[in-house]
């Protein structure tokens, strides 16, 4: 019965062949193939953007050089103390040396700069998992 079965198969796949129009390539299928093979391709690299624009970082910078020069001229003298209210003040008039003094605008620059640094550590947290989600979609796809 196999043979039987294996016989009606060869035969059924004969006339099938024998049917079948063979096809064959075209006169310059080769040429085709191989200029594309051979043909330059578009570079896929990534252009990165900087997260702050340039003009952000002039304008900080106009902001501070201003700030440097126009207020301590115009501003009025300071005569409160941050501390002085506590009991505190003399804690740091003793544990600060008397030769390394910080003006008010040192202290509110380092205070801003400490500030913006913690800033920035943020948003680049949250646009990297952002990236990392949005790049781990696209895998899964």
């Amino acid at each position: 019965m196999k043979e039987k079965k294996d016989k009606q198969l060869e035969d059924f796949t004969c006339h099938i062949m024998k049917s079948a129009a063979l096809q064959s390539p075209s006169q310059n299928f080769t040429a085709k193939v191989m200029m594309q093979a051979l043909a330059p391709k578009k570079s896929q690299l990534t252009v990165y953007r900087p997260l702050i624009p340039n003009w952000v970082f002039a304008l900080l910078l106009a902001f501070f050089m201003a700030a440097f020069i126009f207020l301590p001229e115009y501003s009025p003298p300071h005569t409160k103390v941050w501390l002085s209210y506590t009991g505190f003040s003399t804690f740091f008039d003793l544990a600060r040396p008397v030769f390394f003094k910080f003006s008010k605008m040192a202290s509110y620059t380092t205070a801003f700069a400490t500030l913006m640094f913690f800033v920035q550590i943020f948003v680049l947290k949250k646009y990297f998992q952002y990236k990392l989600k949005t790049t781990a979609l696209h895998h899964e796809m």
